[in-house]
């Protein structure tokens, strides 16, 4: 079911049609952004409110055109700190109004009634709010609100929900007005879902604002584009998992022709991109187990998903099992997923929200260079080419790698050339720490080859001093102490480590085998994941 906001434009949309070529004049956008889980006394507190204006935030902030300098985030704070913030907000909006057209978007998510917000104690009335915002100097308004029992009424306006049809806007430099949004019709509840850890409404209107609701792939998620994707999927998921129903209202004063342009997701940085072959419900959650899209998809056609660049985690319901991968996105990246990237994993909870993660490929090539600190007296950095074979099953890892290193030095009377050949083993745990970079730490074990080849500085110079002599000398070298490794993803299958070891070693060609040396190594390598 198509969203009804789109059937009571679409006759002023299809009369104007946009001239060709017209090109979206310079706007000013401005957000105020509310989130209480406190309500009056006598409310049940929310659980996700403030959570969910956070993302709200993010998402204008990152996406949706407004500077953070422009944006204004209250959290659990009572009327009266409204009326204060919206005191600002109307100054400021008229100086930005001299320069540019301004836009403004206001979110609530709290606990409500039919007259009011209930804001931490506290009410602030939709007449008293109307009138804040009817002083400003604005081109636009879009005003969200979620919470319980907050339809707009229609009929003020003269609007009358009709049975939906489909439409396609084109955006356009003439969109005016004053939009009002609710997240339920009147005696509704606004639901929470705790596996969504946030509201119903406001985790669709974000799963569309991120790419899903943008039918025409032009990437720009308009307003009418956002909210028939949030209307169809709160009214079907309420519809299927619960009783109680969820209907989004609204409310309009629209005027000109075209679409208001929402949020353009690709400057999240990244993608992931549902192939065409696949199809059914997919959820993509990030690290810390937060659910950040939801979406229904079809075959036949590719669906982008906008994200801060990062590891995710994508799973797809099949009954009794799911269908699930990893991804690591990079700045800037886009990583297509088909189905042959899938596992099937038995349909627990811990697998839909990733505290365990998939590796589709546990193993990797690595090979780069570094340097290695002298492991005999006189010898300085030495250059070194590593080649190596690493197994990962998070949370652990082992690899083996070999290494050669070649320097020279001098002593009073001889010049050596000195060449290692290594063999490192080593095991550890890995952790995610930030995006989709990984680090490691763990025990490294080596035994390696030496020998030094020694010829005189001055071959006419006379009998050499006792202890000292021409020729070839090997020896086996021990060597054992922690290493560590950050690895940042490239691409789907590329990768860069770099890692560094800092521990002892023993020598016996450098005297007394029992004398432990320090063992310093610095690498930098390129992998590749099969």
């Amino acid at each position: 079911m198509t969203s009804p906001l789109l059937s009571m434009t679409a006759a002023l949309v299809l009369a104007l049609p946009a001239p060709l070529g017209a090109a979206e004049p310079a706007e000013v956008r401005v957000a105020v952004v509310v989130g209480n889980n406190a309500g009056l006394a006598d409310d049940e507190p929310l659980r996700y409110a403030e959570d969910d204006a956070r993302r709200v935030y993010d998402v204008l902030t990152r996406i949706g055109g407004v500077s953070p300098d422009r944006a204004y985030l209250l959290l659990d704070q009572p009327a009266r700190s409204l009326r204060r913030t919206l005191a600002v907000v109307t100054g400021r909006i008229q100086e930005l109004a001299n320069q540019a057209p301004v836009s403004l978007v206001l979110y609530v998510s709290s606990h409500a009634d039919r007259n009011a917000l209930h804001l931490s104690g506290s009410r602030f009335g939709y007449d008293e709010l109307r009138q804040s915002l009817s002083v400003m100097a604005t081109r636009f308004r879009l005003v969200i609100v979620d919470g319980c029992q907050t339809a707009v009424r229609v009929q003020q306006k003269g609007g009358v929900p009709t049975r939906p049809i489909d439409v396609d806007l084109m955006a356009t430099p003439q969109t005016e007005g004053e939009v009002f949004i609710s997240s339920a019709s009147d005696g509704e509840p606004a639901q929470e879902w705790a596996y969504l850890r946030g509201a119903l409404f406001t985790h669709h209107l974000l799963s569309g604002l991120r790419g899903a609701a943008d039918y025409d792939d032009n990437g720009v998620v308009s307003l009418f584009e956002a909210y028939s994707y949030t209307y169809r999927n709160t009214t079907a998921e309420a519809a299927r998992a619960s009783r109680l129903p969820q209907t989004p209202s609204y409310e309009f004063q629209f005027r000109g022709f075209g679409d208001w342009p929402f949020a353009q997701p690709h400057k999240y940085g990244a993608t992931i991109e549902l192939s065409k072959e696949l199809s059914g419900r997919y959820w993509i959650a990030d690290r810390a187990n937060r659910l950040t899209s939801e979406v229904r998809k079809e075959s036949g056609y590719v669906l982008r998903v906008h994200a801060k660049p990062g590891w995710y985690r994508v799973v797809s319901p099949r009954g009794s099992f799911v269908e699930a991968t990893d991804v690591d996105l990079t700045w800037g990246g886009a990583r297509r997923l088909s189905p042959d990237d899938f596992v099937r994993r038995p349909n627990q909870r811990h697998t839909l929200r990733g505290s365990e993660p998939i590796v589709l490929r546990p193993l990797q090539v690595l090979g780069g260079a570094g340097v290695a600190g002298g492991t005999v007296s006189g010898l300085d950095l030495m250059p070194s080419l590593a080649l190596g074979l690493r197994y990962g099953r998070h949370p652990w890892f082992v690899w083996m790698r070999f290494f050669g290193s070649q320097g020279d030095f001098q002593t009073t009377h001889l010049d050596v050339s000195h060449r290692e050949l290594r063999v490192a083993a080593a095991a550890g745990f890995t952790r995610f720490l930030f995006g989709g970079i990984e680090g490691a730490v763990g025990l490294e074990v080596e035994i390696g080859w030496v020998r030094q080849t020694s010829t005189r500085r001055a071959p006419d110079a006379g009998a050499l001093p006792s202890g000292l002599a021409e020729g070839v000398n090997d020896g086996l070298l021990l060597s054992a102490g922690p290493v560590v490794a950050l690895a940042v993803p490239l691409d789907e299958r590329w990768l860069l480590q770099i890692d560094g070891v800092v521990g002892v070693s023993w020598l016996p060609i450098d005297g007394d085998s029992l004398d432990p040396r320090a063992l310093a190594r610095l690498t930098m390598a390129v992998g590749w994941r099969f």
